[in-house]
């Protein structure tokens, strides 16, 4: 069933969350992760989620696993300068960002580390999408890409009964944390891409989750809340163990998603 027009989220009852050193927690809904400045859906009389009826090609896993390989090495130095880059434009975007930076700062804490780069089919993807484009953080998106040949792709649900088309385009790599170029104790960072017409099962971690929206759309869904439509800029809370889910339509989306606390266990779909 084509899923319900947005409507804007309201909350009443809000809670404070834990005090800890260094961090300007808000007072915020636990179960809806409503937020100032957070995402809002946004009345677009012109704008109808529905669920796509376009039929995407069936892909030929088999055909993928030639694109699982190591990428070519780059010398040290124009890795190092890539990897730099994305980070000081990450920062700045994070750091432009109030819901993010109240979410947690930005760590003081960061390290490079060696990272061994890996290839999956879903960075052709990203690559060859001409669908994103983003105003407010058009260096941040362009980093990002820039880096997708020496990073370490992650294939999060191999093994799972998730789709091989969702393994085929769904795109993430680590920026800060495992896997990733950087390093800190205190979050894990990385970047999201899904495609157009891409659905997102539903799933959940231990670990508090904030998505922000660098690029295109996608439609949220938090339970027992909402579904909220997120645009570049959009903020988004996922509580510890929230069930969540998200779906693209006619547009693609990138996002940067930072996670605080529990960081060693993965997702789970439920």
């Amino acid at each position: 069933a084509a899923p319900r027009q947005t409507e804007k989220h309201k909350t009443h009852s809000t809670s404070q969350f834990a005090c800890r050193p260094r961090f300007l927690f808000l007072e915020i809904s636990r179960e809806c992760g409503g937020q100032p400045q957070a995402a809002q859906t946004r009345a677009q009389p012109n704008l109808r989620l529905r669920r796509s009826t376009c039929q995407m090609p069936d892909i030929d896993v088999a055909s993928l696993q030639d694109h699982r390989r190591p990428l070519l090495k780059r010398e040290p130095m124009e890795h190092e300068n890539i990897t730099q880059n994305l980070l000081h434009t990450v920062q700045a975007a994070y750091c432009g960002n109030a819901d993010m930076t109240n979410f947690a700062p930005f760590p003081d804490d960061i390290k490079p580390q060696a990272v061994a780069p890996l290839h999956e089919h879903c960075c052709d993807v990203f690559l060859n999408d001409t669908g994103l484009r983003s105003e407010r953080y058009h260096d941040l998106q362009q980093a990002i890409r820039n880096a997708s040949e020496v990073v370490h792709w992650r294939d999060t649900y191999k093994g799972t009964d998730i789709s091989d088309d969702f393994m085929a385009r769904f795109g993430c790599y680590c920026i800060i944390g495992d896997d990733a170029p950087f390093t800190s104790n205190s979050i894990r960072l990385w970047m999201v891409y899904m495609p157009p017409h891409l659905y997102y099962p539903w799933h959940n971690h231990p670990a508090e989750e904030m998505y922000m929206v660098v690029s295109g759309s996608a439609a949220f869904r938090r339970k027992g809340c909402p579904e909220e439509e997120l645009l570049e800029g959009d903020t988004l809370l996922h509580t510890s163990n929230q069930p969540h889910a998200m779906e693209t339509f006619e547009t693609p989306v990138l996002c940067l998603v930072a996670w605080r606390d529990n960081f060693h266990a993965p997702p789970e779909l439920t």
